[in-house]
C-alpha cells in the first residue's frame, strides 16, 4: 500500500515539480549562454541569473510541496484523501517519504544543472592551453581531497536531513494551521502557525547553542567533537571555529516532535 501511496504522490506532483525544474533549467541555460558572451556586463548578469536560479531551486521545491500538501490534504480533495481506508499516520508517513525523495532528487538535479555555469566559469578562468572540463575537474578534485570521503558523506547526509526538516516544519504548519483552532482562518491558518513556529525555532536554536557546549570541527580532513563554551566566547567576542552541536541536536529533536505531532493531527482533521 505504501508503494501505491507513493505512486499517487508522484502522479499528483510530477507536473508541478516538472514545471519548476523546467523553469530553473531554462534560466540556468539562458544565464550560462549570457555568461559565454564577450561582454563583461552580460557575463556578470548571466552568472547572477544562473546562480540565483540554482540557489532558489530547492527552497521553491519545498514551498511548492508544502502548498500541494495543504491543498490535497485539507482542501477540496482532502475529503478523498482522508476517506482512504488507512490510518492518517500511514498516509502522512508516505508523504514524508516521498518528500525525502524529492529533496534527494532536487539536489541531484541542482548538481547536474550547476555543471553548466561551472563549466562557463572554468572557460573564463582556465590557463591557456587547458580545456575547461579538465580545469573544472582538477578544481573539484582538489576540493574533494581537502577532507576525507566519510566527512563528505556526513556533510551530505546532514544537508539532506536539514533540508528535509524544513519540509517537516512546513507540513506541521499546514496540518496544525488547518486544525480546529485555526481552520476559521482558511489559508492564513498555516501561515500564522509557520510564523509562530519560525520564531520559536529561532529562540530554541539560540538557546541550544549555549545549553550544549559542544562543537563540530574539521581537523585533518575529519570531523571531530570539541568542547566549546559558546557563552564565554560570545561574552569575550571570540569566534569559535566549530559548528555548534546544540543546533544539530535541537533540529533533530524538533523534527521528531513535529513529525509525531503532525501524525496525530491527521486523526483530527478540519477541512475547508
Amino acid at each position: 500500500m505504501t508503494t501505491t501511496l507513493l505512486r499517487h504522490e508522484f502522479l499528483r506532483t510530477k507536473g508541478m515539480l516538472g514545471v519548476i525544474t523546467g523553469i530553473v533549467a531554462l534560466l540556468v541555460v539562458v544565464g550560462s549562454l549570457l555568461a559565454l558572451t564577450p561582454f563583461g556586463a552580460a557575463q556578470a548578469l548571466g552568472m547572477v541569473i544562473a546562480v540565483v536560479s540554482l540557489g532558489a531551486y530547492i527552497p521553491v521545491l519545498l514551498i511548492a510541496m508544502a502548498v500541494d500538501y495543504w491543498r490535497s490534504a485539507y482542501g477540496r480533495t482532502g475529503y478523498f484523501v482522508h476517506s482512504i481506508p488507512l490510518t492518517g499516520g500511514r498516509i502522512y508517513a508516505a508523504r514524508l517519504l516521498y518528500g525525502a525523495g524529492v529533496v534527494v532528487a532536487g539536489y541531484v538535479v541542482a548538481g547536474l544543472l550547476a555543471l553548466l555555469p561551472a563549466l562557463v566559469a572554468a572557460s573564463h578562468q582556465r590557463p591557456a592551453g587547458t580545456e575547461a572540463f579538465t580545469y573544472l575537474a582538477t578544481a573539484v578534485r582538489d576540493v574533494l581531497q581537502t577532507v576525507t570521503p566519510m566527512t563528505w558523506v556526513a556533510l551530505a547526509v546532514a544537508v539532506l536531513l536539514l533540508t528535509w526538516s524544513y519540509l517537516v516544519q512546513y507540513y506541521f504548519a499546514a496540518s496544525i494551521g488547518s486544525g480546529p483552532r485555526w481552520s476559521s482562518l482558511g489559508a492564513f491558518g498555516p501561515v500564522v502557525v509557520w510564523i509562530a513556529l519560525y520564531l520559536v525555532m529561532q529562540a530554541v536554536m539560540i538557546a541550544s547553542v549555549f545549553a550544549l557546549p559542544l562543537g563540530i570541527s574539521v581537523d585533518g580532513g575529519a570531523l571531530h567533537l570539541v568542547g566549546v563554551d559558546y557563552l564565554a566566547a560570545a561574552m569575550s567576542g571570540a569566534e569559535p571555529n566549530a559548528l555548534p552541536g546544540g543546533m544539530i541536536v535541537a533540529v533533530l529533536l524538533a523534527t521528531v516532535i513535529f513529525t509525531v505531532w503532525t501524525a496525530r493531527s491527521w486523526n483530527r482533521v478540519s477541512l475547508r
